[in-house]
């Protein structure tokens, strides 16, 4: 669909990934990562094609009250959360025929997690004077870091099902850095 936009331009987008990629007879997996892959917007945030979540998770320096970070609030975070609350609900009622459709919905509830998180991490930097994580109150970090390391043992097993070893180390080194500012003093 990517290489034919206008070709598929009204394609039902959610009925294709539930017929072709997830085989699902309870037509939810679809609706679910389409509505989950447009969480980004939920904040009021854009930054081109890299989503804001994404780049405070990546980049936890970052300034998170100017530049494009100006318009980000406390408020519009927890409907971000909640909204992927609410997208994730339907999950346990798909009906996937496909050898790893567990696999697949521990991704998708992984991926959700580490979005929450993204949106917690937020709110908490929003609630400092200056945004550092440092100044998180410690009680809130150690929330965040537990949330975290979560997140890191789940997407360590999930990877090892379908990666080669070797990547494994960059990709949750990403997650343990961040986890590491979590538990500095």
């Amino acid at each position: 669909m990517s290489w034919a936009a206008k070709t598929n331009k009204n394609c039902d987008l959610a009925a294709v990934l539930n017929h072709h990629a997830f085989n699902d007879k309870a037509a939810v997996m679809g609706k679910t990562v389409c509505d989950l892959g447009n969480a980004y917007k939920e904040p009021g945030v854009l930054l081109g094609n890299q989503s804001v979540l994404f780049y405070i998770l990546q980049n936890p320096d970052c300034p998170i009250r100017t530049g494009p970070y100006a318009s980000l609030t406390v408020e519009r975070l927890k409907k971000t959360r909640d909204y992927i609350e609410v997208v994730m609900q339907p999950l346990p009622k798909s009906r996937m025929e496909r050898p790893d459709a567990s696999q697949v919905a521990d991704e998708l509830s992984n991926a959700a997690g580490l979005l929450r998180h993204a949106c917690s991490l937020a709110i908490a930097r929003l609630q400092t004077p200056d945004g550092k994580i440092a100044n998180i109150p410690q009680d809130v970090r150690k929330e965040l870091a537990v949330d975290l390391a979560k997140i890191i043992s789940e997407h360590k097993r999930l990877w090892l099902v379908r990666n080669r070893e070797g990547g494994l180390v960059d990709s949750a080194g990403r997650m343990e850095r961040l986890l590491e500012l979590y538990r500095n003093d």
